[in-house]
C-alpha cells in the first residue's frame, strides 16, 4: 500500500511538473507573439507619423500657394 501511494505521488509529480513546462511554454509563446504584434504597432505607429507631418506639410504648401494664388 504505502508502494502504491508513493507511485501515485512521484505520478502526481510528474503530471504537475509536465504540465508546468507546458503552462511555461505556451506563456513564451503567447508572450513572443504579444512582442511581434507590438513591434508591429510600433513600426505602423512611426509610419503613420510620417505620414501625417507630410501630409502636413503639403497643407502648408498648398495654404501659402493659395495665398499666392489670391495676391495675384
Amino acid at each position: 500500500m504505502l508502494e502504491e501511494d508513493m507511485e501515485n505521488f512521484n505520478t502526481y509529480l510528474a503530471e504537475n511538473k509536465k504540465e508546468a513546462r507546458d503552462a511555461i511554454k505556451k506563456a513564451e509563446l503567447q508572450t513572443r507573439k504579444k512582442n511581434e504584434k507590438v513591434a508591429i504597432i510600433k513600426e505602423k505607429l512611426e509610419i503613420q507619423a510620417d505620414l501625417t507631418g507630410k501630409n502636413m506639410s503639403k497643407k502648408d504648401t498648398l495654404q501659402s500657394l493659395k495665398k499666392y494664388k489670391n495676391f495675384l
